[in-house]
């Protein structure tokens, strides 16, 4: 099967999976899904003594009641009715890459270009305990290339000793508009009382940034809240009507398989306002890919922390594997 016709199905059967439960009652019922959530995400190869590819990371979030009344709205997929716990959110992201050899001034070929993106996001999540899964909506608007600032992102990193500014982001992608939109499922297939718990994910991204979809697992062993329970920690309020823990502590581990159609950061962007100096040739670029993930998380109250860690298969002809680290931190109130 080639890459569009499996993203294509695998597309499909994510919008299914989401639109099915809003096909009946249209009702929106009071849940649990009110607490304000607040966080945020970095991830840095530095975390295991590299600075190359995905080489920084930073995303900003929050979760609150009041959003989903906002006239934008709209944009989210989401289930209603008793079984479902609905959160509306908003993000910030800001994402790096860069070839391996970050002193050299010209362009260097066969390598990853220079390039960010920075982009708002409209994020929406329908956990349906009753019906074991999790619908995840997002819609990203954004630029990717000079004005995401990633120059100056990285150069403001490296003021740390031993001090040595990339000297190559002169030869970065150039501005290009960037509009995204992801559906995710996870569906709960097995647990085990509240100590091991085994999810199904699907994952379908279309948009300026890239086209891929992925499918995989990832299982959460430990002393466990159910994963569908909530987003992030609960209020003091909510712990009590989902007769969940004040305390978690969990190893959590899984891969996916993606199928790649198209990548903004290695083959430039779809709407850009002048030539790029260097992208990759399509032919050059890896179309399956794999990646493997393992953490670990920690809850105290109203608080979470996970430290992560990814491996991803080389994203094009001369590159490398590669992995980076990331630390996730959210409150509820």
């Amino acid at each position: 099967m080639s890459a569009r016709y499996f993203y294509l199905l695998l597309l499909c059967w994510v919008w299914l999976m989401g639109t099915s439960g809003a096909l009946g009652q249209r009702q929106v019922f009071k849940n649990r899904s009110d607490e304000t959530i607040v966080g945020f995400l970095f991830a840095n190869d530095i975390f295991f003594k590299t600075d190359k590819y995905f080489t920084n990371g930073i995303s900003l979030f929050t979760y609150n009641e009041l959003l989903k009344e906002s006239p934008l709205k709209w944009a989210n997929i989401k289930t209603h009715g008793s079984k479902t716990d609905y959160y509306q959110g908003l993000s910030l992201i800001s994402n790096l890459y860069t070839p391996q050899n970050l002193s050299d001034t010209g362009i260097i070929y066969g390598d990853r270009p220079f390039t960010s993106y920075l982009l708002f996001g409209l994020n929406g999540i329908s956990n349906n305990a009753a019906d074991h899964y999790r619908l995840t909506s997002d819609l990203w608007v954004g630029v990717l290339g000079k004005s995401a600032l990633g120059k100056q992102v990285q150069s403001f990193g490296h003021l740390i000793p031993p001090n040595n500014p990339p000297k190559g982001w002169d030869k970065q992608l150039s501005n290009s508009l960037a509009i995204q939109y992801r559906l995710r499922v996870d569906y709960l297939a097995f647990k085990f009382a509240r100590l091991i718990e085994g999810v199904a994910t699907a994952e379908a991204n279309v948009g300026m940034i890239d086209i891929k979809g992925s499918a995989g697992y990832f299982m959460r062993l430990g002393i466990l809240n159910p994963y569908l329970s909530s987003v992030g920690p609960n209020n003091s309020r909510n712990r009590r009507y989902k007769r969940v823990s004040l305390v978690q502590l969990y190893l959590r581990f899984g891969q996916e398989y993606i199928i790649n159609a198209f990548d903004a950061t290695l083959e430039g962007g779809l709407i850009k306002q002048q030539k790029n100096q260097y992208v990759l040739a399509p032919n050059e670029v890896k179309r399956q890919l794999w990646n493997y993930h393992a953490s670990l998380g920690i809850t105290v109250g109203g608080f979470d922390l996970e430290f992560r860690g990814d491996f991803l298969t080389k994203q094009f002809k001369g590159g490398t594997d590669f992995k980076w680290g990331t630390i996730k931190g959210s409150f509820a109130f």
